[in-house]
């Protein structure tokens, strides 16, 4: 993984996605970029009836806080930055990063920059919090045809060693995660395959996957969760069962069942998104 772009939007979380795109440049001798995205001035104006009732000097104060925001990221992954030593400029086989910030409509800046990069870093969405960080998030998963790693505030990114979780449901969004997320799993002390009995769709087994992971040198575990009757009991049961082996990382291929469903029935995705404590990969 060469190129990891960390995509910096909410006040709070801009440092821990700096560094975990930063510590992952690092471990693969890659660059981390920085992406800030400033709204244009035309998202600030509503239209219809209320086309009208913004200021001027409402919609300059939209603007300046806007540009405030971009610049305590700057700031934060600058120092993220600085604090590992990294250069915009490397040696031959060491790490680098930039910063990189661009104006437009956040959700197209990030679906086609996100393209040229092998793995997005991007906070946890809190939907209580803001409805962008929701948005964003499914930005980068369905318009990049990236990998996305999913770190909470205040989580670092997985290192080296450890355990990996997978959240095998049979399906191809769970095998294409597993596979573009191969270089994450280098290293690991064991990887566990849960797959919830009952739970998922037709496809190959755990069994199946252990071992297409053991063709790849990687000493891995089979692990069945019963008692399942929902696919939001699912989504508890893999964190329940990550907490309990210790699990660094959890993979997990994201809205087998359409997103809409998930969000007005619930989900396996949509639960693990919403209560993850760990960094999460995810592709669909």
């Amino acid at each position: 993984m060469k190129r990891i772009l960390a995509v910096l939007w909410s006040d709070g979380d801009e440092a821990t996605i700096a560094t975990g795109a930063i510590a992952l440049a690092k471990r693969f001798q890659g660059r981390a970029v920085g992406l800030v995205v400033r709204p244009p001035a035309g998202e600030f104006m509503p239209t219809g009836d209320f086309g009208m009732a913004l200021s001027q000097d409402y919609i300059e104060k939209m603007q300046a806080d806007a540009a405030q925001r971009a610049l305590r990221h700057r700031h934060a992954f600058e120092a993220a930055v600085a604090a590992a030593g990294l250069s915009a400029h490397p040696a031959p086989g060491e790490a680098g990063a930039e910063y990189l910030e661009q104006d437009g409509a956040a959700s197209t800046v990030i679906g086609t920059v996100g393209r040229v990069f092998d793995l997005l870093v991007i906070a946890k969405p809190q939907p209580k919090r803001s409805a962008e960080t929701e948005i964003l998030f499914e930005t980068a998963l369905f318009e990049t045809g990236r990998p996305v790693l999913m770190l909470p505030e205040g989580v670092a990114a997985p290192k080296p060693g450890g355990v990996v979780a997978i959240a095998w449901n049979g399906s191809e969004e769970t095998a294409r995660t597993i596979a573009l997320g191969l270089p994450l799993l280098a290293g690991a002390d064991r990887v566990v395959v849960m797959e919830a009995d009952g739970f998922g769709v037709p496809g190959p087994t755990a069994e199946d996957v252990a071992e297409y992971l053991s063709a790849h040198g990687f000493a891995t575990q089979v692990r069945h969760l019963t008692g399942i009757s929902a696919a939001e009991d699912a989504g508890a049961a893999f964190l329940r069962e990550a907490a309990t082996i210790g699990a660094d990382l959890m993979i997990k291929g994201a809205y087998t069942q359409s997103r809409i469903r998930q969000l007005i029935f619930g989900g396996a995705t949509r639960h693990i998104l919403t209560n993850a404590g760990l960094p999460v990969l995810f592709a669909h």
